[in-house]
C-alpha cells in the first residue's frame, strides 16, 4: 500500500508581515540613518528580496510613510496600555518616553547611539511626502503626551496649563537629551530621560 502524498512548503515563498518589515526598518534606521537607508538595506534585515518591498510599498518613501503611520499608532496603543495598568498619568508619561527611546519600541538597545534615529526625523523632512508623514508622526506623539499631561492636571498632580505647549516643551527636552546622550555617559539613557523630564515638569508639579 502506498503512503499518502505529503504536501510541503518547499519552494513556497516565505511571507513577511508588515510588523517584520517595520521592525527591520527600525534597525536599519538606527544603524544607517536616513541618507543610507535603502530598500536593499531593509530587505537584507527582513530576509526578503528588494522586489517584495517594492511590490508592497512601491518605493522607499512609500515604505517610510507606512512605517511612520505604524510607529505613531503603536505609540498611541502603548499609551492606552500603560494607562490601563496605571492610574498615574505622570508615571505613564515617564514609561512612555523611556520606552519610546529604548528597545521595547525602537528595536535597538540601551547601549546604542540614538543619533542616527533622531537624524532620520530631521533629514527626512527634506523630501515632500515624507516630510508630511514625519510632521504627522510628531503631532501624534505630542497629542499623546498632552493627553497624559491633561489627565495629570485633572487629577491635581500638575498646575493647570496649556497642555499642548507643555507637551511640546517636554518632548523638546527629551529629544535634546537623546541627541546629547552617549553610551559612555554616567547615566543610562532611561535615567537621563527621567532626569530631564522631571526637570522640565518640576515648575508645574503640585507638591503632595
Amino acid at each position: 500500500m502506498s503512503s499518502p502524498t505529503r504536501t510541503t512548503d518547499v519552494g513556497r515563498p516565505r511571507r513577511f508581515s508588515n510588523e517584520d518589515i517595520f521592525a527591520a526598518t527600525t534597525r536599519a534606521i538606527a544603524e544607517l540613518g536616513y541618507r543610507e537607508l535603502s530598500l536593499s538595506a531593509i530587505a537584507s534585515r527582513v530576509g526578503c528580496a528588494k522586489g517584495t518591498l517594492i511590490q508592497r510599498f512601491q518605493s522607499r518613501e512609500g515604505l517610510i510613510r507606512a512605517y511612520l503611520t505604524w510607529h505613531a499608532e503603536r505609540t498611541s496603543e502603548e499609551v492606552q496600555h500603560l494607562l490601563a495598568s496605571s492610574n498615574d498619568p505622570l508615571t505613564t508619561l515617564h514609561h512612555l518616553l523611556t520606552i519610546h527611546a529604548t528597545s521595547q519600541v525602537h528595536g535597538f538597545g540601551e547601549g546604542a547611539s540614538h543619533t542616527p534615529y533622531l537624524l532620520f526625523f530631521a533629514e527626512g523632512r527634506g523630501l515632500p511626502g515624507v516630510r508630511e508623514a514625519i510632521d504627522a508622526h510628531a503631532l501624534r506623539l505630542e497629542q499623546d503626551v498632552a493627553l497624559l499631561l491633561g489627565k495629570a492636571s485633572d487629577q491635581g498632580h500638575i498646575r493647570p496649563h496649556a497642555t499642548g505647549e507643555l507637551a511640546h516643551l517636554v518632548l523638546a527636552a527629551v529629544s535634546g537629551a537623546m541627541l546629547l546622550w552617549s553610551p559612555a555617559a554616567p547615566r543610562t539613557l532611561g535615567e537621563e530621560l527621567e532626569r530631564v523630564m522631571r526637570s522640565a515638569l518640576t515648575p508645574y508639579v503640585i507638591a503632595d
